[in-house]
């Protein structure tokens, strides 16, 4: 398995986004955003997807978060993943991108020293979150913030 940024992938992924279906596939992959899909190399196929911003502060809504994860947003304090939609296609693989991304960041941007998501507030993300070893940093309006310690 190899996790692949889909803004440098050459083929096209196809996918369907259970968690944020209202946000477009240019959304994902322009800013300060990164996109990333868990592929089984043997056969091609996509086996779970993970976007991620970066931006300066813990963000409780999606508006927020695009404010501060857009390229008019120079800002170089960005020192906060947020992990904003998680999904798989085969079980386990959720826990697997989410793994393989958190890595990735953390070694690709070292600057980056908070992990934080901004998940709905559903008991599927708060078991998946809290399974996955991240604790619940703080419970907005309409999302959950979860902390993952990647010490």
């Amino acid at each position: 398995m190899a996790l692949v940024n889909v803004r440098d992938y050459e083929s096209p992924v196809t996918y369907k986004d259970p968690i944020r279906p209202e946000l477009s596939h240019e959304f994902r992959i322009t800013g300060d955003r990164d996109f990333y899909c868990l592929m089984d190399n043997n056969v091609g196929v996509a086996r779970g997807f993970i976007c991620v911003a970066f931006t300066e502060d813990v963000c409780s809504s999606l508006y927020q978060l695009s404010e501060q994860s857009s390229i008019a947003n120079g800002s170089t304090e960005k020192n906060v993943a947020m992990f904003y939609s998680v999904w798989s296609l085969f079980k386990g693989c959720g826990r697997s991108v989410l793994l393989s991304a958190l890595e990735r960041v953390k070694s690709e941007r070292g600057e980056i020293t908070r992990f934080v998501t901004l998940s709905p507030k559903t008991t599927m993300a708060a078991n998946f979150h809290i399974g996955n070893g991240a604790k619940l940093l703080k419970s907005n309006v309409f999302t959950d913030n979860y902390e993952y310690c990647t010490d």
